[in-house]
């Protein structure tokens, strides 16, 4: 009998240290690669696929940023913006009195052409602005307010970006948006006659009865108005004395040209744009430049960062499709099929020896004494291992480290491992049988071994979705 004890005093020892090592090789399978940080090639492509969101997106979402900003440029006083009439014509007295040619009884109408509005970034180390949003077709300012404005279109200078090298420059200025627009137009329009000003001719605002009145165009010279070297400018601003005005529209009349100027400006937007694309596309981050808020896609990609963003994708998934993903742990980077596969072995091999002890284990006491395995009269029982102590927290513990846990490893590692498909099911299979007569031999029910070896397939589902439909992991 005393021998008997004396074998069991030993083998207890042993069989803590082999539950123990089988503990440790489920979590150092389990975790790397499933809570493990990702790979920089996975973590770059995953960036990059919210890059061509916005890209793909991009007249969408342009213009939805800029109607969100109207508001706040009505706040500004532009003054086209409002529901109110502006000068819009110069009546027949007033052409007769400075010499212009028109039929008696007649006005001219006046329409600006040309009208500027338009969302830019002002790109850091380049000599262009990149524009992000302008009205499509052509806004003009006439005697109709106020004005129906559609951002973007085809027909508009508004771009979206090509290469990632595009894309860094874009998101390291949208910190900062701006907006150009049409301020204030002078309610005076000015005869220019041999670079001089012969005439002044005020503007009256039109009235609901002569809205049907025909118009003269007057364009800026972006749109084919104003030619020359810009001395109708300078001559209105010392005829007038207001530098404010630095931009005009022009007509060419019967003897010479008429020119309205007018006041352009450039305002900070006060939505800062890189977060309302965090929000918008749900990017990880809280912000900052390119580097800080994709950066393995900037680690990864420094040499082909020029090309197509649809190319480096395809350069992206051809690495992956070469090496597969690779997860770091602990300092260490491996391959997350080459760690899911030999983890699959480990566990098998620990789950099998700690079966085999603890048969030997369950024999023996079962020969010694009628007395139950985990009876407190056990002299065995006051050694310091959890599958001896008689209270419930013992159970759930020993029956999630020797069977739960066992299960929802092989069965996670069979998903993602370099093994062909019929060996993962066997080992799989192999480790559900050990674990579930480990438990028997342990003195559990076996429905509760059933019900808690069910639970990490419940897990491993809600956990698969997360991972390759939510991107949380």
């Amino acid at each position: 009998m005393m021998a008997n004890e004396q074998d069991l005093t030993d083998l207890v020892p042993h069989l803590r240290t082999v539950h123990f090592t089988l503990l440790l090789a489920c979590i150092l399978t389990l975790l790397p690669t499933m809570l493990g940080r990702r790979g920089e090639v996975t973590e770059a492509h995953r960036q990059l696929q919210k890059i061509q969101a916005m890209r793909n997106s991009w007249d969408r979402w342009t213009q939805e940023f800029s109607f969100d900003q109207l508001a706040w440029l009505r706040t500004l006083g532009v003054h086209w913006l409002a529901p109110t009439s502006e000068h819009a014509y110069i009546d027949s007295a007033t052409l007769t009195q400075a010499g212009i040619r028109h039929s008696p009884g007649t006005v001219l109408g006046v329409r600006l052409r040309g009208v500027p509005l338009y969302f830019h970034l002002d790109v850091k180390d380049r000599s262009t602005e990149f524009i992000l949003a302008v009205p499509s077709g052509e806004l003009n300012v006439s005697d109709v307010f106020p004005l129906e404005i559609s951002f973007p279109s085809n027909d508009s200078s508004s771009r979206s970006f090509t290469s990632l090298d595009d894309f860094r420059a874009v998101w390291n200025s949208a910190g900062m948006p701006k907006v150009t627009f049409l301020h204030r137009v002078s309610s005076i329009a000015y005869l220019v006659v041999d670079k001089a000003i012969r005439s002044d001719l005020p503007m009256r605002r039109v009235t609901q009865r002569e809205r049907g009145l025909g118009a003269q165009d007057f364009h800026t010279s972006r749109s084919g108005g104003c030619p020359g070297p810009g001395l109708e400018l300078e001559s209105i601003r010392a005829h007038t004395g207001n530098t404010e005005f630095n931009a005009i529209f022009c007509a060419d009349v019967e003897p010479g040209r008429l020119v309205i100027p007018a006041d352009l400006r450039t305002a900070r937007v006060p939505t800062d744009l890189r977060q309302w694309l965090i929000k918008k596309f749900d990017v990880d981050g809280a912000g900052g430049d390119f580097s800080k808020m994709f950066p393995e896609l900037s680690k990864v990609t420094p040499i082909i960062e020029t090309l197509d963003v649809d190319t480096i994708d395809q350069i992206l998934k051809a690495e992956l499709d070469r090496q597969g993903d690779r997860v770091q742990f602990l300092g260490v980077s491996l391959p997350e099929p080459l760690m899911a596969s030999w983890g699959m072995i480990i566990v098998l091999a620990t789950q099998t020896y700690f079966w085999l002890h603890l048969r030997a284990f369950k024999r023996r006491v079962s020969s010694s004494t009628p007395v139950p395995f985990a009876s407190p009269h056990r002299p065995v029982s006051r050694h310091a291992w959890v599958g001896l102590y008689n209270d419930w927290w013992a159970f759930f513990v020993m029956i999630v480290t020797v069977c739960s846990l066992p299960t929802l490893v092989v069965t996670w590692a069979g998903f993602v491992s370099s093994w062909p498909w019929w060996v993962s099911v066997v080992v799989a299979l192999i480790v559900l049988v050990l674990a579930w007569d480990s438990g028997r031999l342990l003195g559990f029910r076996p429905v509760w071994v059933f019900v808690l070896q069910s639970l990490p397939i419940i897990v491993l589902s809600y956990v698969q979705y997360a991972r390759y439909f939510s991107g949380y992991l």
